[in-house]
């Protein structure tokens, strides 16, 4: 019997030593998730308008456009446990800090703080920024998230190649494909994803907002939430009790604290057909059109 394990143990040292060398190498490639955390680690006290959000934010607004020194860091699938706790990672450094801007969409309410964050955004949460969202222990290595042809593809592409995994803008913008998505079968696909059949998640939620609004009441610092524009083919087919929890909220902050304004552009129709990618995203156009939107209404009397 020792004999046995003795030889299954020398069989998996070399595994499990080259499984370590390639989870290390995967972590030290730059992405998305630790380029805006490194950025934020060093530029967080200089930066004016801080944009936060999902992906309506991470696709839709472009901080080159904008005035003062604006910075998005938004992800796809970020809710708003993770906008505050980016937020209070950089408590003390908000130094410059006069406005936040963040989406307050459909699903913002509702959605679960590590449920809802697809598997890619957790290890990006838990491994890069240093964010909790996930007890699974799997959520916390790259190499048990993808088969390994994957992670050796990954491997070879940056340090033989040297190709980027960056995405982003150097102010954490991303730029969407070009080519539009059917905005017929989008529409059906996201309504469907986004609608829940439980609100439980949504007291939490408002908590989370809540402490937002607070941080930013107690330093200066204006609040801007919108619901991002959405293609007809989105928006005729989600639940309306759903939305009304969603544009009430906005509404009642936006009453209740003086440095918080809200827009709902979901059903803004100066948003056209040309300006998505899909039923729920906007393209490069309709991000512009967003982007001088909000610009706007941070210079305009609050």
């Amino acid at each position: 019997m020792k004999k046995f394990v003795s030889h299954i143990s020398l069989f998996l040292l070399p595994i499990m030593a080259l499984l370590i060398i390639m989870e290390g190498l995967i972590r030290s490639i730059p992405n998305d998730y630790s380029y805006k955390k490194d950025y934020l680690d060093k530029y967080s006290d200089s930066v004016n308008v801080l944009l936060l959000g999902n992906s309506h934010t991470y696709y839709g607004i472009i901080p080159s456009l904008m005035q003062g020194k604006v910075f998005n860091a938004s992800h796809s699938s970020q809710t708003l446990y993770c906008d505050k706790a980016i937020m209070e990672k950089y408590e003390s450094n908000w130094k410059s800090l006069k406005y936040i801007v963040l989406s307050l969409d459909y699903n913002s309410l509702v959605a679960n703080s590590s449920k809802d964050i697809y598997k890619r955004a957790r290890i990006g949460y838990n491994l890069y920024y240093g964010i909790n969202v996930s007890t699974n222990l799997f959520d916390y290595f790259e190499f048990t998230n993808q088969s390994p042809v994957k992670s050796v593809e990954r491997i070879k592409n940056y340090y033989l190649l040297g190709n980027s995994e960056i995405t982003c803008t150097p102010y954490g913008f991303r730029y969407i494909p070009r080519k539009q998505r059917s905005l017929s079968s989008t529409g059906v696909k996201y309504a469907a994803q986004h609608t829940k059949t439980d609100f439980d998640a949504v007291q939490t939620n408002k908590q989370n907002l809540k402490s937002i609004i607070d941080f930013a009441s107690k330093n200066n610092v204006n609040v801007l939430l919108y619901s991002a524009p959405a293609y007809k083919t989105y928006v005729k087919m989600i639940d309306s009790t759903q939305l009304s929890i969603i544009i009430e909220e906005g509404k009642q902050l936006s009453q209740e604290f003086t440095n918080v304004k809200y827009v709902n552009f979901l059903n803004d129709t100066s948003f056209v057909e040309y300006d998505y990618f899909d039923a729920n995203h906007l393209n490069k156009s309709g991000a512009i059109k967003l982007t001088k939107r909000i610009n706007c209404l941070l210079n305009s009397d609050w």
